[in-house]
């Protein structure tokens, strides 16, 4: 994303959209305890209902499903391609490299070299190649006509994901968030020290670098910003309430600084053509360099507690909107656990296209969750305590209009 929206506008980019969603999201626990929602609201659709009535209730709903949702088919994507990975290491790990690929030392920080001139290629300097991993031949066995990361790799995790989700309650995956610190810190150590095996290889002209692309970095931002549906969630249990705005601005300031460093970190270091680093930038790295395992490995961890997690709050959201209840019998839970590995099975084996998922999700879900309901909802609050100012209709309608835009963005870079 940074790479199709150039050096000069990443930046601002990022620190800008830090502060829009830190903003409408602080709109809507800035509501939480409006004294019309019974001191608490339990989630967004309560804040909504309660100042734009029920239709918007429903779409809020409907828009927080289809979040979740897209949320469990990005995590499959990433388990099945860091589970490839993982188990390749292990069998592979006490081989050497594919005497075919000889440019492979060639190549600084463990990045996989291609040497076959084909589409998947991509060169630098004429000569050095880096390549995508999961093109790395590592052997014509019985195993890897099996083991394969998009043909195989996303049923074989079915097996390992879905017993976990008919559990009646997710606490016990709730323990391993703590390990999620860690992982983001080792993904960033590992960034730094990729970068400092590459050295500084951002030409003086890419500084001013600017592309029409650039709605492909605010797309995935708007999905990696995506807290709104959750943060009642998260701050209705904050034993100090009067800190809610201090620590809701740290916490979007530390995924800021996490994006900037790996995102333009990396980009600026990168020893290749920027058109070279995956969606999956893992996927740059020889399924042999260690740092690159370990780091699959802790995501890996991370994701797969992460993912009951998810699936229980759409389940829970879903089962009780139909039913009433969060578990209305067995048969119906195991349903919809089967409808969603089914889905994300199908997205990861036939459209495993994770930046066009992010981008496009980001932006088209994060347009009404992010930008149009925070806003609406904040100015029918302030019409009603009589406190509503024109500059407060000009400052809201741009936001919704910024969430607007981005949506027609990503439409219009497919015909660039």
């Amino acid at each position: 994303a940074v790479s199709q929206a150039g050096f000069a506008l990443s930046i601002p980019l990022i620190l800008l959209s830090t502060a829009l969603m830190a903003y409408t999201c602080w709109l809507i626990v800035k509501h939480m305890h409006d004294p019309g929602l019974g001191g608490t609201a339990i989630e967004l659709s309560d804040i909504v209902l309660y100042y734009l009535g029920g239709w918007a209730k429903r779409m809020s709903q409907a828009f927080s499903f289809l979040t979740a949702l897209v949320t469990l088919i990005i995590y499959w994507i990433v388990m099945s391609d860091f589970l490839y990975f993982v188990i390749v290491y292990g069998v592979y790990s006490q081989q050497q490299q594919p005497q075919d690929n000889p440019s492979n030392s060639s190549l600084p920080g463990g990045l996989f070299a291609e040497n076959d001139r084909d589409s998947d290629a991509c060169y630098a300097n004429g000569t050095n190649v880096v390549g995508n991993a999961r093109n790395e031949n590592i052997g014509n066995s019985d195993f890897h006509s099996v083991w394969k990361v998009i043909n195989t790799t996303p049923f074989f995790l079915a097996a390992f994901v879905f017993p976990l989700l008919h559990f009646k309650s997710p606490t016990f995956f709730t323990k391993f968030n703590a390990l999620g610190l860690i992982s983001v810190v080792y993904v960033l150590l590992f960034v730094i020290v990729k970068a400092s095996i590459f050295g500084n290889r951002l030409e003086h002209t890419k500084f001013a670098e600017a592309k029409v692309q650039f709605p492909a970095l605010t797309g995935v931002l708007a999905f990696a910003f995506n807290l709104h549906n959750s943060v009642i969630s998260i701050m209705r249990s904050q034993r100090h309430p009067q800190n809610n705005r201090r620590d809701l601005m740290i916490a979007f300031s530390g995924v800021c600084i996490t994006y900037l460093v790996i995102g333009i970190l990396f980009f600026a270091s990168f020893p290749a053509l920027a058109s070279c680093i995956q969606p999956i930038f893992l996927d740059n790295f020889r399924h042999s360099d260690i740092m690159a395992f370990t780091t699959r490995l802790s995501l890996l961890f991370q994701i797969f507690t992460l993912f009951p997690l998810v699936a229980y709050a759409l389940r829970a959201q879903l089962l009780h909107t139909i039913f009433g209840s969060a578990y209305p019998g067995f048969l119906w839970v195991f349903l919809l656990n089967a409808g969603i590995v089914i889905v994300c099975i199908i997205w990861a084996r036939f459209f495993p296209d994770i930046g066009s998922i992010l981008r496009f999700s980001g932006a088209f879900l994060g347009a009404v969750t992010q930008f149009i309901l925070p806003c609406a909802c904040h100015v029918v609050s302030l019409r009603r305590d009589g406190l509503l100012r024109a500059r407060d209709i000009i400052l809201h309608t741009l936001i919704c209009l910024i969430g607007l835009l981005n949506c027609a963005g990503q439409v219009i870079i497919i015909y660039q």
